[in-house]
């Protein structure tokens, strides 16, 4: 079991940056984008600025420059919004990001290393990570619990890569992030999770109120589709 006595929880530094937030819409190309991303867009943006994304033979280089134009005119504007956004965000952390991380502690057997990360609120719908550079996102129009819903989940991810990461090699990165992405299910019951991943997901619910070790779990989960 491990000792929360000597408890810190990591600061936080929570902002928007225009560069992060047009970065995650390139992560997949946008003619791409799932149903489910495209109907959150088009609330979003304006219809040219959609469009535009969509176009097939124009550069990436050219859709992130006027998909980044946008985006500074949006922020210019609704910059009290994301300013609210982010005090509330700060707010919920306080009085949640503790439990949160003594809970992920709990359930990794680990300490969370990090003495700091990065939050940045995004307009993007899907919300990306970085462990190694310490940072996660938000999406900024989503309701303060949710926001925390998603931060849970993505330092999930971080516990799981200090837990795991040696073994990447080993399985392969598909398999691997299948796993990580799997795991979310022990301390996020309700999340619903990639289609493509339920069948692993129950059974890592199952095994986890067998109480199997994550050790365990991890090489069960290996072998499954």
């Amino acid at each position: 079991m491990i000792k929360n006595k000597n408890f810190v929880i990591p600061k936080i530094e929570v902002k928007y940056s225009i560069l992060r937030d047009v970065q995650t819409y390139f992560r997949q190309q946008p003619v791409s984008y799932p149903k489910n991303i495209d109907e959150a867009l088009k609330k979003f943006l304006p219809q040219k600025i959609f469009l535009v994304l969509k176009i097939p033979n124009l550069s990436q280089k050219k859709k992130e420059k006027i998909l980044q134009n946008y985006l500074k005119l949006y922020y210019k504007r609704k910059k009290y919004k994301f300013d609210e956004a982010i005090q509330k965000f700060k707010n919920f952390w306080a009085g949640n990001g503790a439990a949160i991380i003594k809970e992920l502690e709990e359930i990794y057997q680990i300490k969370l290393i990090f003495k700091k990360f990065k939050i940045y609120m995004i307009t993007f719908p899907r919300c990306p990570y970085n462990y190694k550079e310490k940072w996660f996102a938000v999406n900024v129009f989503g309701a303060p619990n949710h926001q925390l819903d998603i931060a849970k989940h993505e330092l999930n991810h971080f516990f799981f890569h200090k837990k795991f990461n040696a073994k990447k090699k080993e399985i392969g990165i598909e398999i691997f992030n299948k796993i990580k992405e799997s795991f979310t299910i022990i301390s996020l019951p309700k999340e619903k999770g990639y289609q493509n991943h339920q069948n692993l997901r129950k059974n890592i619910k199952k095994w986890h109120k067998e109480k199997k070790s994550l050790n365990e779990i991890f090489k069960l989960a290996k072998n499954i589709n």
